[in-house]
């Protein structure tokens, strides 16, 4: 398994703009390694703005990957 923190930047659900949702995903050894991850990016990027998952990948064993809301 592969395990990821991925972060989806909130679009309006209403009103007019040009953005399309960025994404953003980092490797983690651990789940234990998130929190110092987000701990670091929240001096560069206003995490509010993004809702956070963790990506448990199992693709590599043939199976289906599952995507949890992360709370920070």
């Amino acid at each position: 398994m592969r395990l990821y923190l991925e972060l989806y930047e909130k679009v309006p659900k209403s009103g007019r703009t040009l953005n399309i949702g960025g994404f953003m995903r980092f490797p983690l050894q651990t789940i234990d390694d998130a929190k110092p991850l987000l701990d670091s990016l929240s001096s560069f990027y206003d995490l509010s703005c993004y809702d956070i998952k963790i990506h448990y990948c199992y693709h590599d064993e043939g199976k289906s990957c599952k995507i949890e809301k992360y709370e920070y």
